[in-house]
Order: C-alpha cells, then sequence, then structure tokens
C-alpha cells in the first residue's frame, strides 16, 4: 500500500513538474514575443480604444497608432479564452490593411501600405545628416480631448518643443539621437516615453492617462505655502543656472479679430540666457529664422499691432524677473494656500494657489504656483491679471489709440513652465493672451481681439556661451511682425517648432504666397 502510495506521488510529483515545465516553456516563449502570451479575458462588448486599453492594463503594453488609421470609436466584442495576444488584437481591428508589431513596451499599429512604405525607406542609404522629423497627437485619455503645451522631447540632449492647443505636436530630432526615446509629459498626466523610432513614417496619437497622487503622500504634513515660496526663491542660485547658457527658442505671435486671422510671425531664436540671479534686461535674442503673414482686410481702418513680444517673453521668466507674488515685499497683498499636489515630469509638485487680499484695490494677479516637492524648485506659474480690476490696466496694454476707440480689457493670462536638464532647471515654455474688446464711437457693436506670444525652448548649450555681438542681436522693444523678410520655400530646415492650429494653418495656406522669411547670420 505504502509502495502504490509512493508510486501515485511520484507520478504526481512527474504531473507537476511536466505542468511547471509547460508553463516555463510558455511563459519563456511569451517572453521572448509578447504577442505569443497567451491571455484570457471575459467578454464584453465595447469600443477598440477601450480594447485596446483593457489588454494595456493586462499585458503592460502601449497601443499606439494614428487615430486616422485605426477607427478607435468602433464597437468590437473583447473575449479571450487563452488564446495568444496577436490573435486577440488582429480580431478586435477586423482589418486586413492593419498590422502591429512590437517595439520595447509599445505595440505599434500601422497600416500595410505604411509597412511597404517604410520597406523601400530602409532600402535607401541612410541620411546621417537629415533631422528626422517626428509628428504626433497628445489627448486626454479619458475625454479624448486635445492638450495644449504638453512637453515633448529628448531631456538627455536637451531637445524639446510642445503642442500646440489642437495637442499636435511637430519634433525635429537629429540622427545622433535616432536610438534614444522621446518623452512626453504634463501637469497632472502619467509621462510617457517611447521609441524615436516608432514614429518612422507614422504620425502617433498618444493618450495620456492622468497621474493621482497617494493619499499617504498627500496625508504627509500640512505645508505652509509662503514658507514654500520663500525657500523657493531662496534655492534659486541652487536650481536654476548660474552661468549662462544659449538657448534655442521658437517664437510666435499673433493677432485675431472676432477669431479670424489679421497677422501672424513665427521665428527661431537664440538666446543669451545671463545667470539666474542677474536682470532679464541683460538677455540677448538673436534670430536665426523668421517668416510672418499679414491678413488685414484692407476696408478695415483699425489697425491693432503687437510691440515688444519679444522683451514680454523674456519678462516672464520669473525666477529671473521676479513679479510681486514671488517677490517677499510683496506677499502681504497675496493670500496663498495650497490646492493640491500635481505629477509634473514624473515628480511631484505642490500646486499653491494666489490671490489678492480682498482690501488690496490695485490691479495684480491670481493663479497658481507649482513647486517641485523635493527640490522646492518653481516649476511652473500659470497667473492672469485679476478680473476684478482688469480695466484699470487698459493705458499699460494700449500704446497708442484714438479718442475715437474705446479699448476694454477682457482677460490677460500668462504661463510659464521649467524643465530639468543636467540637474538644474530651465525656461521650458511660456505663453501670453490678451483678450480685448474694442469699440469705434457711435457704434452699437465691439469686435474682440486677441493677441497672443508664445515661446518653447527647443534647444540648449552650454558649451562655451558668449554674449553675441551687438549688431546681430534683435531689440525686444521692436513691432516684430513690422520686421523686413524674405521668402524661403525650405523654411524650417532641422529646427523644430509649434505646428499652426487648424484654423491658423487654414489662413496660412490663404496666403501662403505673401509669407516672408529672413535667414539670421
Amino acid at each position: 500500500m505504502k509502495q502504490i502510495r509512493q508510486q501515485a506521488a511520484r507520478r504526481s510529483l512527474k504531473a507537476m513538474l511536466l505542468i511547471v515545465i509547460l508553463s516555463i516553456w510558455s511563459q519563456g516563449n511569451a517572453q521572448d514575443d509578447p504577442l505569443q502570451k497567451l491571455i484570457t479575458i471575459p467578454s464584453q462588448h465595447t469600443t477598440l480604444y477601450q480594447a485596446l486599453n483593457t489588454i494595456s492594463d493586462i499585458t503592460g503594453y502601449y497601443f499606439i497608432y494614428d487615430s486616422e488609421v485605426v477607427n478607435s470609436d468602433k464597437k468590437v466584442n473583447l473575449s479571450a479564452n487563452n488564446e495568444t495576444l496577436a490573435a486577440v488584437i488582429k480580431r478586435i481591428l477586423g482589418n486586413e490593411n492593419l498590422n502591429f508589431r512590437v517595439v520595447e513596451k509599445h505595440i505599434l499599429i500601422y497600416r500595410v501600405d505604411d509597412l511597404h512604405d517604410h520597406s523601400n525607406t530602409a532600402n535607401q542609404p541612410h541620411d546621417s545628416i537629415t533631422a528626422i522629423e517626428i509628428r504626433g497627437k497628445v489627448v486626454d485619455k479619458e475625454t479624448h480631448k486635445p492638450l495644449p503645451y504638453v512637453s515633448i522631447g529628448i531631456v538627455k540632449i536637451g531637445l524639446g518643443t510642445v503642442t500646440n492647443t489642437d495637442g499636435d505636436f511637430v519634433l525635429m530630432v537629429p540622427p545622433k539621437a535616432k536610438r534614444e526615446s522621446i518623452t512626453i509629459s504634463h501637469i497632472g498626466y502619467k509621462q510617457v516615453s517611447c521609441p524615436v523610432s516608432i514614429f518612422q513614417e507614422h504620425r502617433l496619437v498618444f493618450y495620456l492617462e492622468t497621474q493621482y497622487i497617494s493619499i499617504q503622500e498627500v496625508l504627509i504634513k500640512p505645508i505652509d505655502p509662503v514658507a514654500v515660496i520663500k525657500q523657493a526663491m531662496e534655492l534659486r542660485s541652487t536650481n536654476y543656472s548660474i552661468d549662462p547658457i544659449y538657448l534655442t527658442a521658437f517664437y510666435r505671435e499673433g493677432i485675431e479679430k472676432n477669431k479670424s486671422y489679421l497677422s501672424y510671425s513665427e521665428a527661431v531664436f537664440k538666446i543669451y540666457k545671463t545667470s539666474c540671479l542677474k536682470s532679464p534686461d541683460l538677455d540677448q535674442v538673436k534670430l536665426l529664422k523668421g517668416r510672418k503673414m499679414i491678413s488685414q482686410d484692407q476696408r478695415d481702418t483699425l489697425t491693432i499691432k503687437m510691440k515688444a513680444g519679444i522683451n514680454a517673453s523674456l519678462l516672464l521668466d520669473v525666477v529671473k524677473s521676479i513679479p510681486d507674488f514671488l517677490d517677499e515685499e510683496y506677499l502681504k497683498d497675496y493670500r496663498y494656500e495650497e490646492s493640491d499636489i500635481v505629477s509634473m515630469d514624473s515628480s511631484s509638485a505642490y500646486a499653491i494657489e494666489f490671490h489678492q487680499k480682498e482690501d488690496v484695490t490695485d490691479p495684480l494677479f491670481k493663479g497658481v504656483i507649482y513647486v517641485d516637492v523635493k527640490s522646492h524648485a518653481i516649476v511652473g506659474v500659470d497667473f492672469e491679471v485679476n478680473p476684478d480690476y482688469i480695466d484699470k490696466i487698459t493705458n499699460q496694454l494700449v500704446v497708442k489709440k484714438s479718442r475715437k476707440i474705446k479699448v476694454i480689457p477682457e482677460k490677460v493670462a500668462y504661463s510659464v513652465h521649467y524643465q530639468k536638464w543636467n540637474g538644474k532647471y530651465y525656461l521650458s515654455h511660456l505663453r501670453g493672451d490678451i483678450f480685448l474688446r474694442v469699440r469705434k464711437h457711435h457704434r452699437l457693436f465691439a469686435s474682440t481681439y486677441h493677441t497672443y506670444f508664445e515661446m518653447a525652448t527647443i534647444q540648449r548649450d552650454s558649451i562655451n556661451v558668449q554674449r553675441f555681438p551687438r549688431q546681430d542681436v534683435v531689440r525686444p522693444f521692436i513691432v516684430f511682425s513690422d520686421a523686413n523678410y524674405t521668402y524661403d520655400p525650405s523654411f524650417w530646415g532641422d529646427y523644430s517648432y509649434i505646428e499652426p492650429e487648424e484654423n491658423l494653418s487654414q489662413a496660412l495656406s490663404r496666403v501662403a504666397p505673401k509669407i516672408e522669411m529672413v535667414n539670421g547670420k
């Protein structure tokens, strides 16, 4: 009897070993080819978008595709009973013209024709000089709404850009960085990394997921927001560069009347940025490239121009040009309160709201200051002129106007953000928006004007940084759109830029022959 039990035990052990061995063999193959991994998913009727998200949650692989190629809204039946991942994906795609492949921790879905195009491209001699242009779009994972001003870049080499208000971006990657990964980050969202190689021949859509900070982290201890701000200012020389640096930046400014473009200018500047402890008046701007579009209606007798947009961009560097809400002398004019802890570039940051006190009646600001929890660096500020007193700043906004015209400011808002590179924080993106209502005397209706300026750092360079010769420097107080440009069809070349929004693209296409350009020295 004992012998029988021992034989049964040995058979059982043998069977278990076989099961274990089979299981390991299966997992070993799955690790070699994730698409052959076996998965089981309960049956559900859902959209293709949600089905891919469900698979991502199970497998840990992030799907990337062009939303114009993949109809993510179509309804599919998702189910799997110990089937390979490849079989499940192929079934829910249900389109022979679509294929997919794994690139690191991503699964790229693409059109078969694109593969053929890519194969042809791959057979061509490699161009080691021309930059690689990658394009994409960033949207909220839940709402599918475009996310503006998302940072896109390769932090390792100080390369970057931002999405436009439609969520679209263009990044020009130098050939030496073709094996690197780009990072996509935005306040309050999980950071995403993706290899440059996955973009070849593809325009991709990224769905960013909201990053929730753990309750434990929020409840560590309450903070004194004023103390945090004071400490952040005291640590400027630690968190920001005290040595000069070159920033290559894409700049643009525009004027809209009743949501139609009147003028638009864009340029690439090289900026000599002095120490964070020195005045922005010492910073220098050199024009590398620029172009403009004027679409003024000849019947319109009212002309609006933006002056000193470049200077405003330099002054928005709040770490150098300290506004009153960060200046210890004027902190007493504001109320500060910690409103949240948010995710920012894979770190956590205090979100500190500020409002001017009720007994202060001068036109001050309201907004949110973001301070990195660990380093206490100011990593961003979103603020606007207090709407309650905005009418008091009309004369500060309008330099010159006819007495027959009444100008009413409606909103003046600014945004500035910094990004860490080589242990220090540098300016990454800033923007200013001014909304005005303008009415001529004896006219019943007013027109709405929107003017804006925006600058995104696309490259940083800390080697052999020297001041520019005076003759190469752009005067920051000029009306930039008044500069004389000449046209060049190969305009941006290897420079990254902020892609024009759809409505701007339409405006540009109508006046393309009038676009002019200049090549700087």
